[in-house]
């Protein structure tokens, strides 16, 4: 696919390739329990089982209540951002 950016009034051309995921570095484990996971901050509570039926959930351990697939989104965007490296060259994202 061809396509033509304009950038600072100069004309670029580009060939782009949508065969490649968009981030191939930040694939996460299919077995990452991302909807069992509290995602309270110092928490990380995994409950046992949680049927997909089950859509929202209190975590046993803090009493945070959860909606399945909001607190997964939550690990998943928590997991991607752990797991790059900072602007500085220091892994993860977490202030020290």
């Amino acid at each position: 696919m061809q396509e033509t950016l304009r950038f600072s009034g100069k004309i670029l051309s580009a060939t782009v390739s949508h065969t490649d995921p968009p981030f191939p570095h930040h694939r996460q484990d299919r077995f990452f329990a991302s909807s069992k996971t509290c995602s309270a901050p110092g928490c990380g509570h995994k409950v046992d089982k949680l049927p997909l039926s089950v859509r929202e959930w209190a975590c046993p351990t803090c009493g945070r209540n959860h909606d399945r697939n909001v607190n997964a989104a939550i690990n998943l965007a928590n997991y991607a951002v752990s797991d790059t490296v900072s602007a500085c060259g220091r892994e993860g994202a977490s202030r020290r």
